[in-house]
């Protein structure tokens, strides 16, 4: 009975053996992948699901290793939400270890609602662990190299870049992270086109994007944006002209010296939307995906006006009159 327990434990000692090496075989075997690979986690997101994008994007062919595995270690709940970027070689253990760490582990780049691109090439310039291979190049290589998807015109780059956090791993190309915030940004246009009120005076994806970027300058406080998208819309709809501040602005380019003059508003450009009715040419920056789902979705309002009221948030006006009196009241005399 003793040699019996004696062969049952060094069974045992020799299968946890065997175990502990498939294991450790299973997780810092090599992987290659084809391209720099992105998945985007959700917050929220549970392994399952976190799991089928691994495999969806050919990282990992084993989803139920890669669930059990981390419910048995008790770290089911601990992935963190960010869009993820996987080096071309890599192994699971680098992978679970990514998703687990997040930005502690992974250096990140965050592109701000409402930065232009402008912003974003000097950011990416200066950013840690990238491989900056678009210095030199002009826009319409820039452009050429991603390369736009159909739903968005071929030769700009302004808006098409969702506003987001990315995580990497040191060397990667900024092209390849502008070309996953462009994926990324894509599918947050389409969902919102997809999801938009039919009655909003929009034809296009490209403009929901363009009319959302300029939503995203105007907005001082969130509970404001789905309004303010209101009040554009209903421009649109009677042919009055938007008047946004942020359009001119962004039309006068280095011009600008932080001062808007009446000059400014009466001086005609392809962006100044005191002097030309509709949208502008294209966006005017990145806008969030919250403001995309805002100006699809615009909130019901009689509003045609609107101004800052001081303390991030804006009054609304549904006459010219009463909109004057608002701006004497929160622009000229104060509160």
């Amino acid at each position: 009975m003793f040699r019996f327990l004696l062969r049952l434990i060094a069974i045992s000692f020799f299968l946890s053996g065997l175990l502990i090496a498939a294991i450790a075989y299973w997780l810092y075997q090599p992987i290659e992948l084809p391209a720099d690979t992105e998945i985007n986690v959700l917050s929220g997101s549970g392994v399952k699901l976190v799991a089928n994008q691994l495999v969806e994007q050919k990282i990992l062919f084993e989803p139920y290793i890669f669930s059990w595995g981390l419910r048995l270690a008790q770290r089911d709940r601990k992935i963190k939400a960010g869009v993820y970027i996987f080096p071309t070689k890599t192994t699971r253990y680098a992978v679970i270890n990514q998703l687990l760490q997040g930005s502690n582990q992974y250096l990140s780049l965050t592109i701000i609602a409402g930065s232009t691109f402008n912003d974003l090439k000097m950011q990416l310039q200066k950013q840690s662990g990238i491989n900056a291979v678009t210095t030199n190049l002009a826009i319409p290589e820039i452009a050429a190299r991603l390369p736009i998807d159909p739903l968005f015109p071929a030769s700009n780059v302004e808006g098409i870049f969702a506003a987001d956090t990315f995580y990497y791993a040191s060397g990667v190309t900024d092209l390849t992270l502008l070309r996953i915030a462009h994926k990324l940004q894509v599918k947050r246009v389409k969902i919102a086109w997809g999801n938009r009120d039919s009655s909003i005076p929009l034809q296009t994806p490209y403009e929901l994007l363009t009319l959302a970027s300029i939503v995203e300058k105007e907005t001082g406080h969130a509970q404001d944006r789905d309004k303010i998208a209101g009040v554009f819309s209903n421009r649109l709809q009677i042919n009055m002209r938007l008047q946004s501040d942020p359009t001119t602005i962004y039309g006068m380019g280095s011009r600008f010296d932080g001062n808007l003059r009446r000059v400014d508003l009466e001086t005609d450009t392809p962006y100044n939307t005191y002097t030309r009715a509709g949208l502008t040419p294209t966006p005017i920056c990145f806008p969030s995906n919250a403001v995309l789902q805002a100006t699809a979705k615009p909130a019901k309002t009689n509003a045609l006006y609107f101004v800052g009221k001081g303390n991030g948030r804006s009054y609304f006006s549904s006459s010219l009159d009463e909109h004057n009196a608002a701006v004497n009241r929160y622009q000229r005399s104060g509160r």
